[in-house]
C-alpha cells in the first residue's frame, strides 16, 4: 500500500472518500470513483442534478450524503436530502434513501438548529442497542447560537434523533463523519474557521455515544478523513480549482499530525504537509501545476 497517492482530472470539489475491503471510494460534487489501494482508478460515475457529499463504506456499499433540488434556484441551497446508496463492484446506484426530516427541518420557519443540509456522513451502532444506523451531520448557518449537531437515521431513512455535540458552532458544521469500529470512536473534520466564536480546532474525536469530545487537534482535512485503528488515519488534501480538481489522500497517524500543528494559513499548512508526505520538492504555491490551499 503506498503511503500516498493522487486521484485528478475531475472537475469539482473533493467531498470525502471511504476504505472498503481492498478498494478506496471518493465523492467528488458530481462523481463517485473507485480506485485500488494505489489510486489506480477502476471505475467512475457521474451524479446529475445536486450535489454529493460525505461518503462511508458498509457492508458492500457505499452510503453518500446527497443534496438535490436547488432552492431558490441557488446550486449552494438545496431543498431535498437523501443518502445514495453505491454498489462496490460497479457503483451502479442500488437505493436512494430520502432523509423526509431533513426537509422539514429546512422549511421550518422557526428551526432553532439553524440547520442548512447534510454533509459528513458514516455507518454506526446505535449508542444503546449496537444495531447499525446512518448518522449525518448537519450543515448549520454560522450563528454562534447554533452549536454542532449530528442526526441519527434508521437504514431505511426514518429519524430516530438528534446528536447536539458539544462543540461550537464550525464553519459549514462538520464536513467528514467517521465511525472507527474497532475503537468505537467517531472523527469528524471541519473547514477552518472564519468567525471569531469557532474554534480553531478542526480535527475531533468523539465518543461512541457522541456525548465526549475525546480529542482535538488544529490539523485540517476537511474534504476527507477515514478512521482507522492505532491512531492511524487516511487524510485529504484537495488541489486546483473548480474545472481540475484533485485529491491527495495519504496515510497519517497522531505522530504525524503532531509534526503539523496547523498555527498559519491553509496553503501554509498544506504545502508543508505535502512535501513532508511526498518527499517532493515544493516551489510557490502550487503542485504538479495546482494550487494548493483551494
Amino acid at each position: 500500500m503506498k503511503e500516498y497517492f493522487e486521484i485528478a482530472h475531475q472537475l469539482y470539489h473533493v467531498q470525502g472518500f471511504a476504505k472498503g475491503k481492498e478498494h478506496m471510494y471518493f465523492s467528488f460534487t458530481d462523481t463517485m470513483v473507485k480506485t485500488t489501494m494505489e489510486g489506480t482508478i477502476r471505475c467512475q460515475v457521474e451524479v446529475e442534478g445536486g450535489h454529493l457529499g460525505d461518503c462511508d463504506y458498509y457492508d458492500g456499499k457505499i452510503y453518500a450524503s446527497y443534496g438535490a433540488y436547488p432552492k431558490n434556484g441557488e446550486a449552494v441551497e438545496w431543498s431535498d436530502f437523501e443518502v445514495w446508496v453505491f454498489d462496490e463492484k460497479d457503483l451502479h446506484l442500488i437505493e436512494r434513501i430520502p432523509l423526509t426530516k431533513c426537509r422539514e427541518y429546512i422549511f421550518d420557519p422557526d428551526d432553532v438548529r439553524g440547520f442548512r443540509g447534510v454533509d459528513g456522513t458514516t455507518i454506526a451502532p446505535d449508542p444503546v442497542t449496537g444495531e447499525p444506523k446512518i448518522f449525518t451531520a448537519a450543515l448549520l448557518k454560522g450563528e454562534e447560537r447554533f452549536g454542532s449537531l449530528i442526526l441519527q437515521f434508521g437504514m431505511d431513512g426514518s429519524f430516530e434523533r438528534d446528536h447536539y455535540i458539544p462543540i461550537a458552532n464550525t464553519n459549514l458544521g462538520f464536513q467528514n463523519l467517521d465511525y472507527c469500529w474497532e475503537t468505537g470512536e467517531f472523527w469528524t473534520t471541519t473547514y477552518l474557521a472564519d468567525k471569531p466564536f469557532q474554534p480553531k480546532e478542526s480535527l475531533f474525536c468523539l465518543s461512541g455515544d457522541l456525548k465526549t469530545v475525546r480529542e482535538k487537534y488544529c490539523y485540517y482535512s476537511g474534504t476527507g478523513f477515514e478512521a482507522l485503528p492505532d491512531g492511524k488515519f487516511y487524510g485529504s488534501i484537495q488541489l486546483g480549482l473548480n474545472g481540475n480538481r484533485a485529491c491527495i489522500a495519504y496515510h497519517g497517524d497522531r505522530e504525524l499530525v503532531s509534526r503539523h500543528v496547523r498555527t498559519g494559513t491553509k496553503t501554509e499548512f498544506e504545502l508543508a504537509l505535502i512535501k513532508d508526505i511526498t518527499g517532493d520538492p515544493i516551489e510557490g504555491n502550487s503542485y504538479h501545476g495546482l494550487p494548493v490551499g483551494t
